[in-house]
């Protein structure tokens, strides 16, 4: 019994159950958006302005879902877009998932 309430206060205590870890709920949001802002400098600057003008995008999909997860709404936080960009850069043109599918 005792070895299990030690399991549990570790598990706790390691942050492995809880999402939001110390900072703001949309902190990794605003991550991931900051690298598809630079994903989507690099792609224009390299001349490939459909995979700039997708990756800007998903970075402001990612910032208002930062905004939203920040007040616990993560049930508002629509998806379907991000995902169609998401398998549009990366070749996936057709609907379910392909390969390199990442989910958020």
């Amino acid at each position: 019994m005792k070895t299990l309430i030690t399991g549990l206060v570790l598990l706790l205590l390691s942050g492995g159950v809880f999402a939001q870890g110390n900072g703001k709920g949309g902190d990794e949001f605003r991550n991931t958006a900051s690298k598809y802002e630079t994903k989507a400098r690099n792609a224009r600057s390299n001349g490939h302005h459909n995979k700039a003008r997708a990756y800007a995008r998903m970075a402001e999909i990612k910032r208002q879902a930062a905004r939203l997860a920040d007040k616990g709404k993560w049930n508002q936080i629509d998806w379907t877009e991000y995902h169609r960009l998401n398998a549009e850069v990366a070749g996936h043109h057709g609907k379910g998932k392909g390969k390199g599918y990442k989910s958020h």
